[in-house]
């Protein structure tokens, strides 16, 4: 007499080949059984994907395994849903999400992702072990520090804390193998050389004008259209910060950029800039595409944001002060205008002083 059992359903994979699972409710989560039909062994695994769909569920990994509840991958799909997170613009919701899960899938002993610690045993140790996995690149071990401090540091709030203590600030940043100095500046000659290769009227001219005479990040750039022109501004909500501030960012369209817009034959009816289907960039789509662009000139070096720190230094440079920096880059907080400012001044204090050197 064959036994009719509840909740099986099956399916076939790509190669055709037939497989079983269990499942309690449409669209619910499903448990596998890998033993062969009618044998001792398919009725054991049948009775384990039971008992483990009775177990309480927070999350699914993306390759499918159960987190356990407690667990530093429970932790992170809790974050995942928390308005702290949900409200970050979707580049940041991204990257973020991957480095963070990328931590998680990271091996312990006995292979055993890290995902399925205990988040209050998560300790320094820990996080350390985290970034020397990640020596040779110190900015991605920093960025692991940074998005799994934001997550350690969500959950201490929360009520009752899921962790005890914020254990990845306890760790110190790993040390850039640049001197910190990050994204190459373009120079006035690298501008030059650029402008020189692609004339006005190109796509190429038209991108790099939006970035360096409007001091807007390449995100916002792109999406520059003849909407967010009003009265000769250029009024528009930066999504970095749209939602600590939503205000519009005001700044005046220069006519050296109205010019070169107005001299683009192909431009977009929602933004100025457009891709070779006439269709808007997406920003990273734009960046490898600005990045094969500068390639193409001689400027390998360059990038988008290499173009916003060559208009920051312009402006601190002109003597412009931190107020006035963070008003036209949107920055939030005064320590980038103070960096630029500082570099400026040091700048001019040297032209002034090497004078001291000559032998009159």
């Amino acid at each position: 007499m064959k036994i009719k059992l509840s909740y099986i359903f099956k399916d076939k994979d790509r190669h055709g080949n037939e497989r079983t699972y269990v499942r309690r409710y449409r669209n619910g989560r499903k448990v596998r059984i890998k033993e062969p039909p009618d044998t001792i062994a398919f009725m054991l695994g049948y009775q384990a994907a039971l008992a483990a769909l009775e177990q309480p569920h927070e999350h699914a990994r993306i390759n499918g395994r159960t987190i356990t509840p407690g667990s530093l991958g429970a932790l992170a799909a809790k974050y995942f849903d928390s308005k702290e997170f949900t409200g970050l613009d979707r580049k940041s919701k991204m990257n973020r999400r991957n480095i963070i899960e990328s931590c998680l899938r990271e091996k312990l002993v006995e292979n055993s992702p890290l995902g399925d610690l205990n988040a209050k045993l998560f300790n320094a140790s820990h996080m350390k072990w985290l970034l020397d996995a990640k020596a040779d690149t110190p900015g991605a071990a920093n960025n692991r520090r940074k998005y799994i401090s934001s997550m350690l540091g969500w959950a201490v709030q929360q009520l009752p804390p899921l962790v005890n203590r914020n254990v990845a600030r306890d760790v110190k940043k790993p040390k850039p193998m640049n001197g910190g100095t990050g994204y190459y500046t373009w120079t006035d000659e690298d501008v030059a050389k650029f402008e020189a290769c692609y004339p006005i009227g190109t796509r190429e001219r038209l991108a790099m004008a939006l970035m360096l005479f409007t001091g807007l990040r390449r995100q916002d750039a792109i999406r520059l259209g003849p909407s967010h022109v009003r009265n000769g501004n250029i009024e528009i909500v930066v999504l970095k910060t749209k939602d600590k501030a939503p205000t519009k960012s005001v700044k005046p369209l220069l006519p050296e950029l109205a010019a070169i817009i107005a001299a683009t034959p192909t431009v977009g009816l929602k933004t100025y800039l457009v891709n070779a289907l006439g269709q808007p960039f997406l920003p990273n789509s734009f960046g490898n595409w600005f990045k094969k662009v500068c390639a193409r000139a001689g400027l390998d070096e360059c990038t988008p944001h290499g173009l916003r720190k060559a208009a920051a230094c312009r402006v601190a440079l002109a003597g412009h002060s931190d107020q006035e920096l963070m008003s036209l880059f949107d920055w939030l907080s005064p320590m980038m205008a103070t960096h630029y400012t500082k570099m400026a001044d040091k700048t001019r204090m040297t032209q002034k002083t090497i004078q001291a050197l000559a032998r009159n």
